[in-house]
């Protein structure tokens, strides 16, 4: 079935969820969409809830996009190339953006990501290289691998992007390095296979290191390992083979699955 909205032709399908039987909307392909997209919140009465998988895959003449509250999921690579655009909004009703839904969208400078949004898979910015702005509103407990890979302009004159006390990015050359105060959580994945890195000293106030953070930085020697840590994530510090040096603070109340599975580490 297809919608015009504004000149814009949008495709999409009912879909009766499988537990309540209730009917939403899930819009599924608008390639040839241009300019300025609305996507309307309903469709003959029923929500729109989800932008399916590729639906907007190399509309590169797109500039715009406003994607109505009630949405809960973008698909994979649904905003793939879209070279045109230059800032979304993400309402606060989406839970997940899945894999590489932004990837590749050269001409992206400002994003806003609602306070509903908990994962972020793997590359869904990456390569989005003018990104200078971005706002994460809620708690994101789910971050891909290279969810922000070569979107450098965002870190800051050392190479961290941090928004809201989060550590989200490293765009430094590593080495030793020390993670700025006032971060409270490193994302998962952050670090990964940056086997450049060194020596990690984090700063006090820091809660939680996310899943595979420091995962496979096989130069990784030492790392300081503040007090006021409470948790680390499954897989944090795996096959970190030259990682000698780190003590556990008894604050820490839980340590993930494989933490340290494939060190050499004395903790």
């Amino acid at each position: 079935m297809t919608i015009e909205i504004y000149g814009n032709k949008l495709e999409y399908e009912f879909v009766d969820d499988e537990y309540t039987g209730v009917r939403h909307v899930v819009i599924k392909s608008g390639r040839d969409a241009k300019g300025d997209l609305v996507i309307p919140g309903q469709i003959d009465g029923y929500p729109v809830t989800k932008i399916g998988d590729f639906s907007f895959f190399c509309c590169a003449a797109l500039t715009s996009v406003t994607i109505p509250d009630g949405v809960t999921y973008i698909g994979h690579l649904a905003f793939r190339s879209c070279t045109g655009l230059t800032s979304v909004a993400i309402p606060d009703s989406v839970k997940c953006i899945e894999h590489r839904a932004f990837n590749g969208c050269t001409g992206l400078t400002s994003v806003t990501i609602g306070k509903g949004v908990t994962r972020i898979a793997d590359e869904v910015f990456c390569g989005c290289r003018k990104l200078t702005d971005v706002a994460i509103h809620g708690s994101v407990s789910d971050l891909g691998l290279y969810a922000f890979g070569g979107c450098g302009k965002l870190a800051d004159s050392n190479g961290f992007f941090v928004c809201g006390g989060v550590l989200y990015g490293y765009f430094g050359d590593g080495g030793e390095i020390a993670i700025p105060d006032g971060v409270t959580r490193i994302a998962p994945g952050v670090f990964y296979g940056r086997r450049e890195l060194t020596s990690v000293r984090m700063p006090d106030g820091l809660i939680s290191i996310g899943e595979h953070a420091f995962g496979c930085c096989g130069s990784l020697k030492r790392v300081t390992l503040p007090n006021s840590l409470t948790e680390i994530g499954v897989g944090a510090f795996l096959s970190c083979r030259s990682l000698v040096d780190i003590t556990i603070p008894d604050s820490v109340t839980s340590i993930g699955e494989r933490a340290f599975y494939d060190c050499a580490c004395k903790s």
